[in-house]
């Protein structure tokens, strides 16, 4: 059996700093793009190759594996993973991987009700809130020899570029909704795993620090 590696208190300071930056870099995102003439302006730059660039059937097809049927086979294969990673008693595994959709959603609502003036109702965006963090999920409980390092980490950030791209091609959402909620998810993440801690050796988050 792998032993699993132990995290460093220098491991969780990166951590805890990765969900900092994140968390600030969202709060300035969100009072320039929601408050400022900038956002409408950043919007149109940013939405237009992936509106106008792709041929239409590209644009539906991500937009219907985006929203919602990644996130479906995703929710799918942690369900599977967590069972695994419960009767192994990795308990930090799990926590970390059952709380960082959980309070990334709680975020979410806090947000749109107009906490500190940063979200809407569609800022950050909801469908890709809940797609990144269902990827998280996976990737803290992918097991080692579950698939190649590279092809896992090629897999999961095609992934996070689908659920990106997806919810942008069709108008479903702005940019800006969608980058807010990456920020979001990454603010959660780092935070999380700064605090819990799980052992880096279980799974293969792509991108660790």
């Amino acid at each position: 059996m792998r032993q699993r590696a132990r995290v460093t208190w220098a491991q969780r300071a990166q951590w805890l700093t990765v969900g900092l930056i994140a968390w600030l870099v969202l709060v300035f995102l969100s009072v320039a793009w929601l408050h400022t003439p900038a956002g409408p302006r950043w919007d149109r730059l940013l939405a237009s190759p992936l509106i106008h660039g792709p041929p239409w059937w590209l644009r539906v097809a991500l937009s219907d594996l985006a929203r919602p049927w990644l996130v479906i086979a995703a929710v799918a294969l942690a369900v599977v993973l967590l069972v695994r990673a419960v009767v192994r008693r990795s308990w930090a595994t799990v926590l970390a991987a059952v709380l960082v959709p959980a309070v990334s959603l709680a975020a979410l609502w806090q947000l749109r009700q107009g906490w500190l003036d940063l979200g809407t109702e569609s800022f950050p965006s909801g469908h890709a809130v809940a797609g990144f963090a269902v990827l998280v999920s996976v990737a803290l409980l992918r097991p080692p020899h579950l698939g190649g390092r590279w092809a896992a980490r090629v897999s999961w950030l095609l992934a996070v570029a689908v659920v990106t791209s997806g919810n942008i091609t069709l108008h479903a959402h702005q940019p800006g909704e969608v980058i807010s909620a990456a920020l979001l998810v990454t603010a959660v993440t780092g935070v999380l795993l700064g605090i819990l801690a799980p052992p880096a050796g279980h799974g293969s988050f792509p991108g660790e620090p």
